[in-house]
């Protein structure tokens, strides 16, 4: 990972996230659901779906279940609306949620409420145990990690042992070089997407943050404006430099939640399902997993640039859509995909 990239990379994503706000990523009509449910389209439109998902995203922190996110899993896989081992993003989950309100005779609108919600945690304590029906792709090897702090790089060989300005002491440190990638691609393969997202993946965690668990980025600073001295304010964070914004876009993450809040799992698992998503969406939508390994990284660049990707891929092809991004990027994109082994 060179200074200048990394530098670019996290101004891109930092700025897009303010200037392309979260609604604006929700308002997509959404017309894909998970193929093995494709029944639960009769229970909410593309509009509904839209609403549900944004409702969720903020009922999820109003009523405090994001904190139950895996459990809720595991009760929609329990009964027959979600298959298992699968850790669904908003749109699958409210697809999901509106499959069991129906089963369950009550308003069919994929939002957890709080009659959802109340009904949803009786059924929970009568449910099988916490851990009896995997809700992720977190098994074995990446169910709660622990690694070794680097000693004298506790902060990433950038920082070494000085704390980033506005980091909070309470935040996790830093991994040795590496430490992160064999847990990624055990999360990825396990996905069963296939070696290009798996290879995909590993390679933009090192491209990121050479594998380092709890990275903060290079030009890391989060002061207050009158601290800052006319610096940006760079949140990204992780063994994928999430930013503060794209980290809450998440599934699962309180509308409140730094990444660094995150336990090592939840660092590279949540990132991952993400681009799971993302990558399952241009494959069904005809892409090869080229198309949708490119996708990834217009994602993780700029979220607008995978959004006019997708949408001009469903139309006229993801060939051609390829050509429509701009000619640096799409240089920069393959030579990192020639460097994984994948183009």
């Amino acid at each position: 990972m060179t200074t200048t990239y990394n530098f670019d990379g996290l101004l891109e994503l930092e700025s897009d996230y303010f200037d392309d706000s979260l609604a604006d990523e929700l308002e997509q009509v959404i017309d894909e659901i998970l193929d093995d449910f494709e029944g639960f389209d009769e229970f909410l439109t593309a509009s509904q779906m839209s609403r549900a998902v944004q409702r969720n995203q903020v009922l999820s922190s109003q009523l405090g279940w994001q904190s139950h996110y895996d459990a809720i899993v595991r009760l929609l896989a329990a009964t027959g609306c979600l298959r298992p081992n699968y850790s669904p993003g908003w749109q699958d989950l409210s697809a999901a949620i509106a499959c069991w309100q129906q089963r369950q005779r009550l308003t069919a609108d994929g939002i957890i409420g709080r009659n959802t919600w109340g009904r949803m945690q009786s059924q929970m304590r009568m449910t099988q145990p916490e851990g009896s029906i995997p809700a992720s792709p977190r098994g074995g090897i990446t169910s709660g990690i622990a690694y070794e702090v680097a000693a004298g790089q506790e902060y990433s060989p950038r920082w070494r042992s000085r704390r980033p300005p506005g980091l909070p002491a309470s935040a996790r440190q830093a991994s040795r070089t590496g430490a992160a990638l064999p847990y990624i691609e055990q999360i990825a393969r396990s996905t069963g997407l296939g070696q290009t997202f798996v290879t995909t993946v590993r390679h933009l965690a090192h491209t990121e943050s050479k594998g380092i668990f709890a990275r903060p980025a290079n030009i890391f600073n989060i002061l207050p404006p009158s601290q800052r001295q006319g610096r940006p304010y760079i949140s990204a964070w992780g063994v994928f430099q999430f930013n503060r914004d794209a980290w809450r876009s998440l599934a699962g993450v309180s509308q409140t939640a730094f990444p660094w809040d995150s336990t090592p799992d939840e660092e590279i698992a949540r990132p991952i399902r993400k681009y799971a998503e993302l990558f399952s969406q241009v494959t069904r939508a005809g892409g090869s997993p080229i198309d949708a390994a490119r996708g990834i990284r217009l994602w993780h660049m700029r979220p607008a640039l995978y959004r006019s990707y997708f949408t001009s891929g469903q139309r006229q092809g993801f060939s051609s859509a390829w050509q429509r991004v701009d000619q640096e990027r799409r240089i920069k994109i393959d030579r990192h995909l020639r460097n994984a082994g994948v183009l």
